[in-house]
């Protein structure tokens, strides 16, 4: 049987680093080394993108782990006055994006979409669908989900940068700013795999792209689901105190829907790696580095290995 191999990644900011050493790890492992040389689609989201990209450009999966080491403090550089400045975070963003667009520079530099040899598939939520300030009339404009990707037909974007790409998808909001209208595509899919398992069996694809459901094998990385919950079984809150929850219902919802709705249509043809962090990990907590990477040392790989020797 024909195989169509899916790799998706999840978003979660420096917790990107888990899936990095995840991929790693599998990767080496003896009995299955080298399988990601045969991935069809990279899918991924906000830090799972910048994964995902790399690896369609031709990066390790030690390259890209050692970035987050290197770099991660640079991107969520932190000081007194910015936060006195943005009120923690009530007034704006909390980083500047200058340090990650610095970054997103040096690894993927004027590489575009069409430039790869592999399928990508990026999220993204676009704020205003109108590019054209001349063209703009109210009864028009919609915000909406955009995928970026280098597909033959229907929206692609084959001459698009692989750094914008990435930065897109990584402005959740409160973190980074919006650029160019986007922001992170962790609030409609954190969890990219049913984009990816969408797009594979589209019918708008040229007919040497379309795939059939039956062929299609899917390796979801998650980046840890945090340990959170409301105690109060009846909450009767505002805007203020819902604000506080709202992201990460988001990010943590859209990926719990996916999970499912690709176990409901797969079956064993989808295998989800995971993690379960405590609750004080957040994803811009750079002191956690290490303890990130101990959470991915503690993973039990060998459902994934199974899954990677009989359906990849």
């Amino acid at each position: 049987m024909a195989r169509y191999r899916i790799l998706s990644i999840d978003g979660g900011g420096l917790r990107g680093v888990i899936a990095a050493r995840l991929l790693k790890k599998l990767n080496d492992e003896p009995r299955i080394r080298g399988f990601l040389d045969h991935t069809q689609l990279y899918a991924g989201t906000s830090t799972g993108a910048f994964i995902a990209l790399g690896l369609a450009a031709g990066k390790t999966p030690h390259q890209l782990e050692q970035i987050y080491l290197q770099d991660g403090k640079s991107i969520f550089a932190d000081n007194k006055w910015d936060n006195f400045l943005n009120m923690g975070r009530w007034f704006r963003a909390d980083y500047k994006a200058r340090n990650l667009e610095t970054v997103l520079a040096r690894e993927f530099g004027d590489t575009t979409l069409g430039d790869l040899a592999h399928k990508v598939i990026v999220p993204t939520f676009d704020l205003d669908n109108i590019e054209d300030i001349e063209q703009k009339r109210d009864s028009d404009r919609h915000w909406k989900a955009k995928m970026f990707h280098n597909f033959k037909r229907g929206e692609h974007n084959l001459s698009t940068k692989l750094r914008d790409i990435a930065r897109y998808t990584s402005a959740a909001p409160t973190f980074f700013s919006a650029k160019d209208g986007f922001i992170d595509g962790g609030v409609v899919a954190n969890n990219p795999a049913m984009v990816a398992l969408a797009q594979a069996i589209s019918r708008h694809n040229a007919p040497e792209e379309k795939q059939q459901l039956d062929d299609l094998v899917i390796l979801s990385v998650g980046t840890g689901t945090s340990l959170e919950w409301v105690e109060d079984r009846n909450p009767n809150w505002g805007y203020l105190r819902w604000a506080k929850k709202l992201l990460a219902i988001l990010f943590e919802g859209s990926e719990g829907i996916a999970n499912y709705q690709c176990q409901q249509l797969l079956g064993d043809q989808y295998q989800r790696l995971q993690t379960t962090l405590p609750k004080e990990y957040a994803m811009d907590d750079v002191s956690k580095l290490p303890q990130f990477l101990a959470l991915a040392e503690a993973v039990d790989l060998e459902p994934a290995v199974r899954f990677i020797q009989t359906r990849w």
